[in-house]
């Protein structure tokens, strides 16, 4: 039996809660994207969308504002507003599909929250472990044969990836023209900045042009008050309170 001492068994095992729960969030953002874009590209795509208050028991202010941008990264809901004067640990959050809001709160209230709070209660373990992954992939990384070996491949792959956005697009100009609701409309031209964004990230990575990161940028920030402002008309009536 082989003994390991406490220091080093925290943080193997508090890096494996890490990586459980970074695995768990891009399972999350993979299945809810699947489920958004087939929304997306249905013709007649049944939607029901609505705004849910939910109370998260986080208790402090850094694990609440993960909990809110992991939700916001998940395709499908947002975290519009949080409000700790109603309750503590009070959040609104836009669902595309209230359908599936039973499935989405409980990924959130057990999904989500355990995780955080385990990571935020042992983060210096995991932190050290993450970083020493870190640094052996970048040992490894160095490793690799010069850009000329691999740039064909990543050109490939580039166009590739390019040609399939490009392709999102045009669908996505469809809703976009057909609608039929405003929502729909909303949702197909947010999705279209995204996708603008991407290739644009692409094409930077490609071309070395880094000024192209610029675009997404903008455009990621502008399409995040349009949204909000447009939750805010939908709650409200009205965009400025």
């Amino acid at each position: 039996m082989i003994l390991i001492p406490n220091f080093y068994y925290r943080i193997l095992r508090d890096t494996g809660f890490a990586l459980e729960g970074i695995t768990f969030l891009f399972k999350e953002i993979f299945l809810s994207a699947l489920r958004v874009s087939w929304q997306v590209i249905s013709w007649r795509p049944v939607l029901n969308s609505g705004i849910v208050r939910i109370h998260t028991e986080l208790a402090t202010n850094l694990e609440q504002t993960i909990q809110g941008n992991c939700i916001t990264l998940t395709p499908g809901t947002m975290t519009l507003d949080a409000r700790p004067d109603i309750k503590p640990g009070t959040m609104f959050i836009h669902f595309l599909n209230i359908k599936n809001m039973g499935e989405e709160v409980y990924a959130i209230e057990e999904g989500f929250e355990r995780r955080i709070r385990r990571f935020n209660r042992e983060f210096r373990y995991a932190a050290v472990g993450l970083g020493l992954i870190l640094a052996a992939v970048l040992s490894v990384l160095a490793r690799i044969p010069g850009p000329a070996a691999v740039s064909g491949a990543v050109d490939g792959a580039c166009d590739f990836s390019i040609g399939v956005l490009f392709a999102g697009i045009m669908l996505l100009f469809i809703r976009l023209v057909l609608g039929p609701t405003m929502p729909d409309r909303v949702l197909a031209g947010s999705t279209i900045s995204a996708g603008v964004g991407f290739i644009a990230m692409i094409l930077a990575l490609q071309t070395g042009q880094k000024d192209l990161l610029l675009v997404p940028f903008v455009l990621y920030n502008v399409n995040w008050y349009v949204t909000c402002a447009f939750a805010q008309y939908m709650l409200h009536g009205r965009v400025f309170t």
